[in-house]
């Protein structure tokens, strides 16, 4: 009306657990019923004359679509955070700085020397550089539900036992993101962003960046062990402050 285009596309997600639980029940394949769903939430909303933009649309079963969410997966894992530069890097450029000088240029727990890096065997370089990876795999506490045969999200476990099925945590090997890795540049680039307080608000909650302190404690023949806390009282932060102590973000 003010003379600005504006973009009103229109977005279909699915193939999501409801999907996968009536296909089981029907024994129909999901991209069916979820071609069918699409065509028929279509058809009303044209009826309504809701003005959506067709030739803006977008389905998240297309292959076509995926196609790139799993581009962009490779991308986040083939990268590693170097906080010198505060931006993400190719995971082989951390690789060519191991070859050519170990880790003297890094601040890092895990120091070792060009040579040393070159005489590692191929899984223990692959092991190293999965530690500084974006995307990698850990063995984290999820909701399983042995019913279903998959992990639900913590907001899915109240419904689901509601209808009968037993959930359960248990430790299991699923990829993560390393966000802690960026959590300052995230916080930094949302300042720039003009979106509601509320929604900014969220944002960081989800970042989830706080600080505290990382204590390491002397131990009598082996490692020094470390503990990390949000809510360290002062007069303890005086009296241990110093060697064995630092200020980390997390």
């Amino acid at each position: 009306m003010t003379g600005f285009n504006v973009l009103h596309p229109m977005g279909w997600d699915a193939f999501g657990l409801p999907a996968e639980r009536y296909a089981m029940q029907t024994n129909i394949h999901p991209r069916i019923t979820t071609e069918q769903n699409i065509a028929t939430f279509r058809r009303q909303i044209k009826m309504l004359g809701l003005s959506y933009d067709w030739e803006r649309e977008v389905d998240t079963t297309d292959p076509e679509y995926y196609r790139w969410t799993q581009w962009i997966f490779l991308q986040i894992y083939n990268a590693w955070y170097d906080p010198r530069l505060n931006k993400a890097r190719p995971i082989g450029t951390l690789e060519e700085e191991f070859a050519r000088q170990g880790t003297a240029g890094l601040s890092t727990e895990e120091a070792f020397s060009a040579d040393e890096w070159k005489r590692k065997s191929r899984k223990e370089q692959h092991d190293i550089l999965a530690r500084y990876r974006l995307a990698y795999v850990a063995e984290i506490p999820v909701n399983w539900c042995e019913g279903l045969g998959t992990v639900l999200a913590n907001e899915e476990v109240d419904e689901w036992t509601e209808k009968g099925y037993t959930v359960e945590r248990r430790p299991m090997r699923q990829w993560m993101m390393r966000i802690t890795a960026y959590a300052e540049r995230l916080l930094e680039d949302a300042r720039e962003l003009d979106w509601p307080s509320s929604t900014l608000e969220q944002q960081r909650n989800w970042i989830g960046r706080s600080e505290g302190a990382e204590i390491l404690f002397p131990s009598p023949g082996s490692p020094r062990i470390s503990a990390c806390s949000r809510r360290v009282r002062y007069p303890f932060w005086r009296d241990i402050h110093g060697p064995g102590a630092r200020t980390f973000t997390c």
